[in-house]
């Protein structure tokens, strides 16, 4: 899917952890998670019986740009069923603070990475770690997005990132 439709971070938790824990991004000059970006997850949806589960554990790997931070009070557990809007933020509420700007690269993997992503793909190509598209515009493998795919919008997590075609 082409990058240019991914419209910004988003953190997706496990609902035992939402309550006592909260997301922080640890990058000082990238603005903080709001709320209305933290999703949580109770269940899984299975294709092939189209129905949802119950997960029983949660294992995604660790975030590594996202540190949980222990709540002071653990929040109360009211559930609201979910939907996605077409809100964007104009960033007119996100807050300014001085810092030490740091330069960020594109992170390619090395090559036994790269050649165990291309082992059973007849185009070879070359998978990064992190790739930086404008100043603050840089995703990770492993980080969630809001990606936007004409009227419909979906959460996703990067699992691959490549370049095609510049």
């Amino acid at each position: 899917m082409p990058m240019n439709k991914i419209q910004g971070l988003c953190y997706v938790m496990y609902f035992k952890d939402y309550f006592k824990y909260q997301p922080i991004i640890k990058e000082e000059n990238l603005p903080a998670l709001a709320e209305d970006d933290v999703f949580v997850c109770e269940s899984r949806y299975g294709m092939k019986t189209k129905m949802f589960k119950k997960i029983k554990w949660w294992n995604l790997p660790e975030n590594k740009r996202c540190k949980l931070v222990q709540r002071d009070v653990p929040l109360e557990n009211i559930r609201l069923p979910t939907t996605l809007t077409n809100q964007q933020t104009n960033g007119s509420d996100v807050t300014h603070r001085d810092v030490i700007e740091k330069v960020r690269e594109t992170i390619l993997y090395d090559s036994n990475v790269n050649e165990k992503l291309n082992e059973n793909s007849q185009v070879k190509r070359d998978f990064y770690e992190q790739i930086v598209l404008s100043y603050q515009e840089f995703y990770k493998v492993g980080d969630f997005v809001y990606f936007n795919d004409s009227d419909k919008k979906f959460i996703l997590r990067l699992e691959k990132i490549w370049k095609e075609n510049e």
